[in-house]
C-alpha cells in the first residue's frame, strides 16, 4: 500500500491503472525546442553531457537510462533493487525530461501548449513511483513473517534500505504532485484545496539538507501558493531577491529570484521589480563565472525585465503620466531590439534538472546533468549589460549580497 504522503500525491493527481512491470511507451511530448514560442529565444544547450549537442540526442540519452532502469527491474530481480530502478526511472523523468517544459514556463508564464506534455511526463513517473511502493509493500509483508529478535545483520540493513526508499518515494511523489499542480491547467475554486495540499507535502523538503533538495522545494512551494491564491505566502517562502545563491544548483535558485520579481511586479512593485532585476543582472557576474552562462543568465533577466515593462505600460492605462508611459515604452523597445532584434538566436539560461537527482545508482550518475550545475571560476565574468535608464521612482538597495566563493 501507498505511504501517506504518496497516497495524497496519486490521489490529487488522479492516476489511474497502475501495472506492476507494464511500464508501456515512454510518454509522448512535443519537443519545446521545437516550437517557436519565445519568438528567436532558445534553451541552452551548455548543460548537455559531453557528446551530445542537439535536443534530440539529449532526449535519447535520457529515455535510454530510464528504459535501461526499468528493464533491470524484469526477471525475477530482488524487489527492493527492482524499486530502486524504479524510483530511477521516476527521478530521471521528473528532473531532466520534465526541464525544458519547466525552462519554458518559468520564463513565460502562461505557455499553455506546456501543459498537456507535462502532465503526461508526470503520470508516466508517479507510475513508476507506484509501481515502487507495491514492491516494497510485498517486503514490508514479507519481514513481518519474520522473527524480529532472530534476524541477522543482513536482514536488518535490508529493513533499513527499504525504509530509506519509501521516504525517496515521499519525496519523489510530493515533487511529482508539485510539477502537477504547479503547471498544470487553469484551476477553479474546486482545486484550491488539492493545490494547498500539494504545497503541504513540500513543506518538510524545505529544510532538507541534501543537494538542490530545499531550493526545489522553495520554488514550487511559491508557485503552488500563488496558483491558491495565496500571494504573501508566495512572496514569503521565495525570500530576498538579492540573496546569495547556494553553491549547490545555484540556477533553480536563481529562478526563485526572478519569481519572486515577477510577483512584485504583479502586485503592483513594478519599480521595485525592475530595480531588483537590474541588481540581478549585476550580481550574475559574481554568481556565474563560465561567460556562456552569465551571457543566458542575462538573457533570462532581460526576458523578466520585458515582461515587467509591459506589464507596467498596460497598468498605466490611456490616462498614465506621459513621462511614465513614454519610459516604458522605450525600456520594451530597447529589450525586444536587444533579445529579438539580431540575426542569431539567443539561448537563454535554463535550469538543467527540475528536481535534484535524489538516488545515487550508476545509470543515474551516467544522466547527471555536469555543466554548470556548479559555479566555476575558469573564466571571466563579460562585461556588464547595457542598460537602460532606471524607472521613475527608483530607488538604491543598500544591501549588496556577499560573493560566493567557489569550491
Amino acid at each position: 500500500m501507498a505511504s501517506g504522503v504518496l497516497y495524497k500525491a496519486l490521489t490529487i493527481c488522479s492516476l489511474t491503472a497502475m501495472g506492476l512491470f507494464e511500464p508501456g511507451p515512454a510518454a509522448t511530448t512535443t519537443n519545446p525546442a521545437h516550437e517557436a514560442r519565445r519568438h528567436d529565444l532558445i534553451l541552452s544547450v551548455t548543460i548537455y553531457p559531453d557528446g551530445i549537442d542537439t535536443v534530440d540526442a539529449y532526449q535519447g540519452y535520457l529515455r535510454r537510462r530510464i528504459e535501461a532502469l526499468l528493464a533491470s527491474t524484469k526477471n525475477g530481480s530482488d524487489p527492493t533493487v527492482s524499486a530502486e530502478h524504479l524510483l530511477g526511472a521516476a527521478n530521471l523523468v521528473l528532473a531532466f525530461e520534465t526541464e525544458p517544459w519547466v525552462t519554458w514556463m518559468l520564463l513565460a508564464e502562461n505557455d499553455e501548449p506546456a501543459t498537456a506534455s507535462m502532465q503526461k511526463l508526470v503520470d508516466e513517473a508517479l507510475k513508476y513511483i507506484a509501481q515502487a511502493e507495491k514492491l516494497l509493500g510485498q517486503v514490508t509483508d514479507q519481514e513481518g513473517g519474520a522473527d524480529q529478535t532472530d534476524q541477522d545483520e543482513a536482514a536488518q540493513l535490508r529493513r533499513r534500505d527499504r525504509v530509506r526508499l519509501e521516504h525517496l518515494s515521499e519525496d519523489l511523489g510530493a515533487f511529482a504532485a508539485a510539477l502537477a499542480y504547479a503547471f498544470g491547467e487553469q484551476v477553479g475554486p474546486e482545486s484550491i484545496r488539492d493545490i494547498r495540499e500539494a504545497a503541504s507535502l513540500l513543506a518538510v523538503l524545505l529544510e532538507d539538507e541534501r543537494p538542490g533538495v530545499a531550493a526545489s522545494a522553495t520554488l514550487y512551494e511559491a508557485l503552488l501558493f500563488k496558483r491558491a491564491n495565496m500571494h504573501d505566502r508566495a512572496l514569503a517562502v521565495l525570500g530576498l531577491a538579492l540573496q546569495p545563491l547556494p553553491k549547490e544548483h545555484p540556477k533553480t535558485a536563481f529562478f526563485s529570484r526572478l519569481l519572486r520579481c515577477r510577483y512584485l511586479a504583479q502586485n503592483g512593485a513594478y519599480a521595485t521589480s525592475w530595480s531588483l532585476l537590474l541588481r540581478l543582472e549585476e550580481l550574475a557576474q559574481d554568481w556565474f563565472k563560465d561567460e556562456q552562462t552569465l551571457a543566458e543568465a542575462t538573457t533570462a533577466t532581460e526576458l523578466m525585465r520585458l515582461e515587467v515593462a509591459k506589464q507596467w505600460m498596460s497598468s498605466l492605462g490611456e490616462s498614465g503620466a506621459e513621462s511614465e508611459r513614454g519610459w516604458c515604452q522605450d525600456a520594451i523597445l530597447h529589450l525586444e531590439t536587444r533579445l529579438f532584434g539580431g540575426d542569431d538566436s539567443n539561448p537563454v539560461l535554463r535550469m538543467g534538472a527540475a528536481i535534484p537527482l535524489l538516488l545515487d545508482i550508476p545509470l543515474l550518475a551516467e544522466a547527471a546533468v555536469p555543466a554548470g550545475e556548479h559555479l566555476t571560476a575558469e573564466s571571466k565574468p563579460s562585461p556588464a549589460p547595457e542598460q537602460v535608464d532606471e524607472p521613475p521612482g527608483q530607488s538604491e538597495d543598500a544591501r549588496a549580497p556577499t560573493t560566493i566563493e567557489d569550491d
